[in-house]
């Protein structure tokens, strides 16, 4: 059986320097890329993923759809492999950190610079679905970002490596940071589409607002809040961004924004409105319960 590789270790052309992190889906490391020198993002993943054939064909497909991508918002794929049974995808590496750390450490952003990151993340999606990828877990720990001059660019990565069925998800170890954000029809066990990617937006935009997912709980409990739980709304907020998170957010697939730069559209709209305060919204506590 093929093993996950170490510090020191190599991958085709890439020299494993340091671990950045360890989830149900793989192992990321930071890497350099013989003779350019170049420093990336290496993600291996995990064996169980890795011993599935529809999986493989699917993430390498979609690797190479990628990696052909110009999109802004798009980590940059650098090149994908195989090594004696581990599948590898090497990206562009961010050094800013990912958006859960981000608020961790710092808070929720300001609602402008809220929208903003939601809005580049939008863009991403958009340009994804128009060459027939969907992300399947978009989440916080999946949007990269950079600062530079006080400007702030988001890069959303990890597409496709969610599997398609629901059981599969928890059998690789899949925790709540991702049922957080998963939508009502996929908890159901249907197919991946654009429409889950823009539910899953919605969720991302509540968490830049308040700084936690939409709801609460367990599996059991996360996934009925998905599916019957009350949408959450800003008290006080201003309607055009509660109505974004109705509209992102519904239960019914075909009520949701028609397309990810629909919703990219509506955010920026949104800011623009002059309607969004200058302060960090407070918010109620997470929904939770069955």
């Amino acid at each position: 059986m093929a093993r996950i590789p170490g510090v020191g270790d190599r991958l085709g052309p890439y020299v494993i320097r340091r671990e950045l992190g360890a989830g149900g889906m793989g192992v990321v490391f930071e890497a350099a890329e013989e003779g350019l020198g170049r420093r990336v993002a290496l993600k291996v993943l995990s064996v169980q993923l890795a011993d599935q054939d529809e999986f493989r064909a699917r993430f390498m497909r979609e690797a190479t759809v990628l990696a052909r991508s110009d999109s802004p918002h798009i980590i940059q794929v650098y090149s994908h492999g195989e090594q004696d049974g581990c599948l590898y995808l090497a990206t562009q590496f961010v050094p800013g950190g990912d958006l859960a750390v981000r608020v961790e450490k710092d808070g929720v952003p300001t609602p402008d610079v809220a929208l903003d990151i939601a809005a580049q993340v939008a863009s991403a999606l958009a340009d994804a679905h128009a060459v027939g990828v969907v992300h399947r877990d978009v989440k916080p720990h999946n949007v990269l970002l950079r600062s530079t001059e006080g400007q702030v660019h988001a890069y959303l990565c990890d597409f496709g490596i969610a599997r398609d069925d629901d059981s599969s998800l928890t059998q690789t170890g899949v925790v709540a940071g991702t049922y957080a954000y998963l939508a009502p029809e996929r908890v159901r066990g249907e197919p991946a589409t654009p429409a889950n990617d823009i539910y899953a937006l919605g969720c991302l935009v509540w968490f830049l607002l308040a700084g936690r997912p939409p709801y609460d709980g367990g599996l059991v409990q996360l996934a009925h809040q998905h599916e019957f739980g009350a949408i959450p709304q800003l008290p006080g907020g201003p309607e055009v961004l509660n109505a974004f998170l109705r509209r992102a957010m519904a239960k019914d697939p075909a009520a949701r924004h028609p397309n990810a730069a629909a919703a990219a559209a509506d955010l920026r709209a949104i800011r623009r409105s002059g309607q969004l305060p200058a302060e960090r919204f407070a918010v109620p506590p997470p929904h939770g319960g069955v």
